[in-house]
């Protein structure tokens, strides 16, 4: 009997701007709700075995190339544990060089990040298909297709389910 194996599988990069988080509401409670996001993505992309890379544009920058396995999983958690709001490079064009091809970027950035639409922009003209997670006051917002927003007190998982 032949068993046909799917022909695509699913390669994530998690990627976070840094540098709206470093000041005011976006530094305490929409920080914790954006990295407690990242690490739920994390989670449960590694329980469907599909390979994971994070990178954030701290000073100095954080790449975790992609990887599927538990100890994968508990290093990206653990570097998101570790995280302190130090802003580093511009997203683009830094995080092109550093994205694994072919992959899609679950882009984890606050409203009021530098550039945000233009960073998109790039990706996706990079050829990444882009889910962005936006941490927000409710003040501004970037409205596009494929954005999840954080809001504090939100439920966070409701909003990941796309429920809340």
């Amino acid at each position: 009997m032949r068993v046909l194996e799917p022909a695509t599988s699913l390669h994530v990069s998690l990627l976070l701007d840094i540098r709206g988080f470093p000041f005011g509401a976006y530094q305490g409670e929409l920080l914790e709700l954006t990295l407690s996001a990242i690490a739920s993505i994390g989670v449960y992309l590694q329980s469907q075995a599909a390979p994971i890379a994070f990178l954030a544009n701290t000073d100095p920058p954080t790449v975790i190339p992609p990887g599927a396995s538990v100890p994968h999983l508990q290093q990206v958690l653990e570097s998101l544990a570790r995280l302190r709001p130090s802003s580093g490079p511009a997203l683009v064009p830094w995080a092109l060089d550093q994205l694994p091809r072919g992959n899609s970027v679950v882009l984890a950035a606050s409203d009021v990040s530098p550039d945000l639409g233009l960073t998109i922009a790039r990706l996706e003209e990079a050829g990444f298909h882009v889910l962005l997670l936006q941490a927000t006051t409710g003040r501004t917002s970037l409205i596009r297709a494929g954005t999840i927003k954080l809001e504090a007190g939100c439920d966070l998982a409701a909003r990941l389910e796309g429920t809340g």
